[in-house]
């Protein structure tokens, strides 16, 4: 509105865009409310006509402020306070090079997180420097530009936070000894690999242990570190077996693998435990299986045997106790037996590579009684107890 001082009597005001349209009174500028200046500090002039008919034309200057914008402002940041949810803490400040761009200084700019807001100058972002987002993944501000005359310019400012998926995790992964192990990172970003020389593929193969890392860089720079660690496994190379034997049913084992892997442990190839104590075990041979819970191969295995001694001799020929031994003795060699009678006195003596005892002593049958033992083991240890002849 153009407020004209003096105007006491005016009965008709026009407004024209010439001096010489304003002294004629014709053509006028019709839409008054609106009018669309055409270049900056435009003149136009007004005709008043008081009550006696008599006219005036007075000259308007039209000092306009720029509104426009040179750059759509838009801000787009990363999420990196270590969350990944799609909410983080923003600068504001970034976007006031491009909402002021072209402007003239002295304007003074505020945020608003609605357009309702900003139009009423209410409810203003006060802490510019760590703007918390309210919806994840970004959402769309106001920002209010004023000059010192109050005239005013809003403009919306679009966020995005950039976030990487939560399943973009370390990763903690097994090498099998003497095996190559391919690394993958995921699709879609540049990569650079702590690596020497620096590899910059989406995967690299390694064949040794140790700790890799890739940076993901997305199409907004954001930067992503992803890291491997490698942890080397393998199939058991060796193993050592403690038997616990000469205890009846009581018999046990345990398995000390060597290697570099976590082992599982069988006695019938089939059914594996975590424990490398295996209990309750007759005497007789067998096989401990050793395999890498990683899968790594070859499978281990290894033969052993849980020794006991028989309870009576029958030599009577047919094959079967004709000779009093430890069977599988032959696989501890070292051990030695001597055998007494009731009274304690010595009737022979072997050792693990000997067929056992007959039932003789200088190539006579001896009677049907209760004879004792002395078992020495390869360790040391004295296994002692009797046995039944029987004729």
């Amino acid at each position: 509105d153009l407020a004209i001082n003096g105007t006491a009597g005016v009965v008709a005001l026009s407004y024209h865009l010439t001096n010489n349209e304003a002294i004629v009174g014709t053509p006028q500028i019709t839409n008054v409310s609106a009018f669309p200046n055409t270049t900056t500090n435009q003149k136009i002039y007004v005709r008043l006509q008081n009550e006696f008919g008599c006219t005036a034309v007075a000259e308007v200057i039209l000092a306009t402020v720029s509104g426009t914008l040179s750059t759509a402002p838009s801000l787009t940041v990363c999420d990196e306070d270590g969350t990944e949810d799609g909410f983080t803490a923003i600068d504001l400040s970034q976007t006031e090079t491009d909402i002021l761009a072209g402007l003239p200084a002295g304007l003074e700019l505020s945020f608003y997180p609605t357009y309702t807001d900003a139009l009423s100058a209410s409810n203003a972002i006060a802490d510019t420097a760590n703007f918390t987002n309210t919806i994840a993944g970004g959402q769309t501000i106001y920002a209010r530009i004023t000059n010192s005359t109050d005239c005013y310019g809003i403009t919306e400012v679009p966020i995005t936070v950039f976030t990487f998926p939560q399943d973009f995790t370390d990763e903690t992964l097994i090498i099998c000894a003497g095996s190559s192990l391919r690394l993958d990172a995921p699709a879609g970003f540049s990569y650079s690999w702590n690596t020497t020389p620096v590899q910059t593929t989406p995967f690299i193969t390694v064949t040794e242990p140790g700790s890799y890392s890739v940076t993901l860089t997305g199409a907004v720079i954001c930067e992503k570190t992803i890291t491997f660690t490698v942890v080397q496994s393998g199939a058991a190379t060796g193993a050592e077996i403690i038997a616990k034997d000469f205890t009846g049913g009581f018999n046990s084992v345990n398995v000390i693998p060597e290697g570099l892997g976590s082992y599982e442990f069988s006695i019938d190839g089939d059914i594996y435990q975590a424990s490398p104590i295996f209990d309750n075990l007759v005497s007789g041979a067998y096989t401990i299986y050793i395999k890498d819970v990683e899968g790594c191969s070859p499978l281990y295995q290894k033969e052993f045997f849980i020794l006991d001694y028989p309870k009576f001799l029958t030599p009577n020929g047919d094959g079967v106790n004709d000779v009093w031994r430890i069977p599988f003795m032959n696989s501890r060699p070292g051990i030695t037996v001597t055998i007494y009678d009731r009274y304690g006195k010595l009737i022979t003596g072997f050792n693990s590579s000997s067929p056992g005892w007959d039932g003789t002593l200088n190539s006579k049958t001896l009677p049907a009684s209760d004879y004792w033992f002395r078992i020495r083991l390869e360790d040391g240890r004295i296994i002692k107890g009797h046995f039944s002849l029987i004729r």
